[in-house]
């Protein structure tokens, strides 16, 4: 539901649109009223009617939790409490789209971290003061808390643009149907992955005991560094390719900017995940109840999804300029495919490799995604002339201190750990310079 109503909507609908009637000047503020007003009643709909079919919602999610009848029922408890999140982070995610849109970053980028902020901080309150059978309710209002701290902070920030949307009952406006357009991507898309998660969740809960614990313990690793470089290439470019098709400019240039500093950033981050993976779980995870085998699982599936990195962020750029010039066929059939491949995998290895299959099947059908897009796009506007001497730079960069920390062993885990991420990323930082294609804020 999120997925539907938050980020992802307003990244891929909003923000393209929004521009245009900006750029345009087609009735920007009237445009802005009306997506505030049709996002905050939907978000009010779903968050009740979630609250009183969270019962069914698990039991489709996580079925095999049933089983469990203590776990199932405290399961139904904490997703009823954190649900009103929904309009929390909903609303959120309109006014980070909204201050996107007039390139201002920052706020946008560091508002998660006072939601993050608020959950562990209520977290460990919980750890030194309440019982252990209610660390996850505390966890629970952290969510709360946490995104009603958010929510304030971006409201601050949109009114120093003198920005400050209200509920309208007048629902016309010109490009309102160019953004129900771009919509279908957005539905489509949160259609497969909901599909793909359900089948890889369900498998998982007829796996061994904790393979859904050891999944999301190793996607929630994966999804920092996509977070950081592929969702924040994909947020500071969609401006700038929306407003080259708008203003008729090259739209090649930003394209493949974009490109080049996705692969810059998520390679490196693809390689150190995918062979410090093991040690990456230990010092993450490796406490109290969190055995070594428990590393061991989880990093099995860790490797898998560290594949998916690299491909999610040069897709994610080439999705962008589909749903800047408004065309979205292409990236509805891309997303089925690598949907029904995602699934096809899951179904046929899942007996044999258990559930790191389920992390290869994400992986697999993202890549494939990508290699569709990329095909797509080079036909339409093709790379420029140096694009492959830098991406022979790029790879060489990343070799080295791959090399290294291949190399390096010591019997302290976290020693190792340690020297391997400054070996990594002082030799990638150096290699940088030297090649001398580093962001200009990069080699101050």
């Amino acid at each position: 539901m999120r997925d539907i109503l938050a980020e992802n909507v307003m990244q891929t609908a909003f923000v393209p649109t929004y521009i245009k009637a900006r750029e345009k000047n087609i009735h920007p503020e009237k445009f802005l009223r009306i997506i505030f007003t049709i996002f905050l009643c939907a978000s009010v709909i779903l968050t009740i009617l979630g609250i009183i079919f969270t019962p069914q919602i698990v039991s489709l999610i996580a079925y095999g939790f049933r089983r469990i009848p203590d776990k199932f029922t405290l399961t139904v408890k904490v997703t009823r409490l954190t649900f009103p999140f929904l309009i929390l982070v909903s609303v959120s995610a309109f006014f980070q789209a909204v201050l996107n849109a007039f390139k201002r970053f920052f706020a946008p980028a560091i508002s998660p971290t006072l939601f993050n902020i608020s959950i562990v901080s209520l977290g460990i309150a919980a750890y030194f003061i309440l019982p252990q059978n209610y660390y996850i309710w505390a966890i629970a209002a952290g969510v709360i808390l946490g995104g009603i701290i958010q929510l304030t902070f971006l409201l601050s920030q949109t009114a120093l643009l003198g920005i400050k949307p209200k509920i309208t009952l007048t629902l016309k406006h010109p490009l309102l149907k160019q953004f129900g357009k771009l919509l279908v991507p957005v539905f489509l898309s949160t259609g497969f992955t909901r599909i793909t998660l359900f089948v890889n969740t369900l498998i998982a809960s007829f796996l061994r005991e904790g393979s859904v614990a050891y999944l999301n313990y190793a996607f929630r690793i994966m999804h920092l560094p996509i977070g950081l470089f592929a969702v924040g290439v994909q947020t500071v470019s969609m401006p700038s390719i929306t407003e080259a098709v708008t203003g008729d400019r090259d739209v090649g240039e930003p394209v493949w900017k974009s490109i080049t500093y996705n692969i810059l950033f998520t390679l490196p981050a693809s390689l150190f995940i995918l062979f410090d993976a093991h040690l990456l779980v230990k010092f993450l995870f490796e406490r109290g109840a969190f055995k070594n085998l428990d590393t061991l699982f989880t990093s099995q599936a860790l490797v898998f999804y560290a594949l998916t990195i690299l491909p999610t962020g040069i897709s994610k750029v080439f999705l962008n300029y589909y749903y800047a010039t408004s065309r979205i066929r292409i990236p509805n059939i891309t997303m089925a495919v690598a949907a029904l491949v995602n699934v096809l995998i899951a179904l046929t290895l899942s007996k044999t490799l258990s559930f790191p299959a389920l992390a290869l099947a994400t992986a697999s059908g993202v890549t494939l995604q990508t290699i569709i897009l990329t095909f797509l796009v080079s036909r339409e506007l093709p790379s420029p002339g140096d694009f492959p001497v830098t991406m022979a730079k790029i790879i060489f960069q990343n070799l080295f201190p791959t090399f290294l920390i291949i190399i390096f062993r010591t019997r302290n885990p976290y020693i190792e750990l340690l020297v391997d991420s400054i070996l990594f990323g002082f030799t990638w930082y150096i290699m940088g310079i030297i090649f001398n294609f580093l962001p200009s804020p990069l080699r101050k």
